[in-house]
């Protein structure tokens, strides 16, 4: 019984503070957003920040540093956090608006070219992350499953449940093999975006290297190879060349 009680004491320890923790950071984001609408975007920006510093990871947050850091000029940064947003929330019709108007601002193309299955299944994962295909994937697994015990355990039904056993199978075989090619694949090739106001790219991993062309601000760039502080970037537009790693921020 003593047990017992301590430990209802200690969840409700827990408890309190994560619900202070939370009431803490809402207090921040309704500040930041107080802030912004009174168009004082230099502090609205830092409570933002803040609230990322804290490990909140969140599309509306992400959506309202894009849209702060726009008003402060930084459109490159502002392409970045929009992307963030979208990683998130992919229907977001509000987020891919606003993305497409600080790109068509900067002119730069929006989407990789899709030459590859890698590139393809990239373009997909634009609109249905992980964490959505995931979901559909335990669904028709769970579909399976229910199908499978039926056709166990209903003798009568097997003949007519066959076909949609077989179909459910197959849906989630080929799910579960997207999203494990494509969590591979988007670790192996991170997506990131240029947020200096000039890039020089190389014709090859050497600072001695004679320059390729200029990336400017907002560009958004795949990494193809990874060679010590080199990384090897192609753009949406087909262009390939090699920058350091540390002249782009990862979406």
């Amino acid at each position: 019984m003593k047990k017992l009680f301590i430990i209802s004491i200690a969840i409700l320890i827990v408890f309190s503070h994560f619900q202070g923790y939370c009431d803490e950071v809402s207090d921040l984001f309704n500040r930041a957003n107080k802030l912004y609408a009174e168009k004082n975007y230099l502090k609205a920006l830092d409570l933002y920040l803040e609230i990322i510093e804290r490990g909140i990871i969140n599309p509306d947050v992400y959506y309202n540093i894009g849209n702060t850091y726009f008003k402060l000029g930084k459109k490159g940064l502002a392409i970045l956090y929009y992307e963030k947003a979208l990683k998130l929330s992919p229907f977001d019709r509000e987020i891919r608006d606003n993305l497409k108007y600080v790109e068509k601002t900067l002119g730069n193309p929006s989407t990789l070219p899709s030459r590859s299955l890698g590139n393809f299944l990239e373009s997909l994962g634009s609109y249905f992350n992980l964490r959505i295909l995931s979901y559909v994937e335990l669904g028709f697994y769970a579909l399976f499953m229910a199908l499978f015990l039926i056709y166990t355990f209903i003798r009568h039904m097997r003949f007519s449940l066959k076909p949609y056993l077989f179909i459910s199978l197959i849906i989630f075989i080929l799910l579960l093999s997207g999203v494990i090619y494509l969590d591979r694949y988007s670790l192996k090739h991170p997506r990131g975006v240029i947020v200096q106001p000039k890039v020089e790219v190389l014709e090859a991993p050497i600072s001695t290297s004679e320059p390729a062309f200029l990336f400017t601000e907002g560009t958004k760039i795949k990494v193809l190879e990874i060679r010590g502080d080199w990384v090897l970037v192609v753009t949406p537009d087909g262009k390939q060349g090699w920058i350091m790693a540390n002249q782009f921020e990862e979406i």
